[in-house]
């Protein structure tokens, strides 16, 4: 039996990430959207460049959930070098298309401070021609893709999807200098078409997430994240939690239901994708993984990935004290860097 508790909303996003005053992280968990995420230059602009080609990651992220498949697209800026990544995971078989390529940021790669209106991410090296862009005044993002036998034309609409979540946190002293961002939204309807080889993926009823992250992460942060989503109780909802310290000590533990985010209490997200807390018990089901390295320059691993697609189950406790069983498809990712 799962405990009733107390989910309360998240409270409204600040206007900026930071303090202007302190250049410190507004740390803690919000309901909202920050266009443009800044942290600005607490030992001034030069100190500022070094930090960033050597310590910042910022990525974009997008999962869809389609009947049995499940697509993932990342788009990742590392400070001297980038990533892309797309795949396609097949919950029901177990097979996986995956495609990965390293690019020059600023050239070939580009993830920038706008996270809302005013994105504009792409890839154009290699094979890969992918971009993510949403106009200023508009709510919803379009992402095309033409990466060798993958293509997709896609509209992500934020009308009618819940309020994102962003989660603020900083590293651990003596590196409080160090912030991170994560800024989720779920939910987002669907438009489109998806193919692989030539066939076409079912977009029906498919709702996608979108994430934004943006952090200056200390040696050797590792973490994970769970995301899943689908109906409960006859509405649509999603749920995210996090451990490690991608995040520096924050956490995620987001519901999303009713089209509001609202805090978890604390959730202990084991390896194996098993989520644990008062009015929570989940187990995670894999059904289909990918794993992808970028390397530096001399052939040095710099970032160690792996997603897993599988099943979420059990029982949770709703806003309004119901319990509720979920079955849902998610995505376990676990995330090293190495150096």
């Amino acid at each position: 039996m799962v405990p009733s508790i107390t989910v309360l909303p998240l409270p409204p996003a600040p206007a900026q990430a930071y303090d202007p005053e302190t250049y410190r992280a507004r740390v803690g968990a919000y309901a909202g959207q920050i266009h443009e995420v800044r942290w600005g230059y607490y030992k001034g602009w030069p100190h500022g460049q070094v930090r960033r080609a050597i310590v910042r990651k910022r990525w974009f992220q997008v999962v869809l959930h389609a009947a049995d498949e499940t697509f993932v697209l990342r788009i990742q800026d590392n400070g001297t070098l980038g990533v892309g990544h797309v795949m396609l995971l097949d919950r029901r078989a177990g097979r996986v298309v995956a495609k990965s390529q390293q690019a020059a940021p600023l050239r070939k790669l580009v993830v920038g401070p706008d996270a809302g209106e005013g994105t504009k991410a792409f890839l154009r090296e290699g094979a890969a021609d992918v971009s993510l862009t949403r106009d200023k005044g508009q709510s919803a993002w379009t992402l095309a893709v033409r990466w060798e036998d993958v293509h997709a034309d896609l509209v992500l609409a934020s009308a009618g999807a819940p309020t994102p979540s962003i989660v603020i946190g900083e590293a651990r002293a003596p590196l409080r200098h160090r912030p991170a961002l994560t800024q989720r939204a779920p939910l987002l309807s669907v438009t489109g078409t998806l193919s692989v080889s030539g066939r076409g993926v079912p977009l029906d009823d498919t709702v996608a997430e979108l994430t934004y992250y943006n952090a200056f992460l200390p040696t050797r942060s590792s973490g994970r994240l769970l995301s899943a989503e689908g109906v409960v109780a006859g509405r649509r909802a999603a749920l995210t939690c996090s451990a490690g310290d991608l995040l520096g000590e924050r956490q995620e533990a987001t519901l999303f239901v009713d089209g509001r985010p609202y805090a978890l209490p604390w959730v202990e997200l084991l390896a194996d994708g098993r989520a644990r807390a008062a009015g929570l018990s989940l187990d995670f089901t894999t059904r289909a993984s990918h794993e992808a390295d970028e390397r530096r320059l001399g052939g040095l691993i710099h970032h160690h990935s792996r997603w897993v697609a599988g099943r979420l189950t059990g029982q949770l406790t709703l806003p309004n004290g119901e319990r509720a069983s979920v079955d849902w498809p998610a995505l376990l990712e676990q995330h090293r860097l190495l150096r």
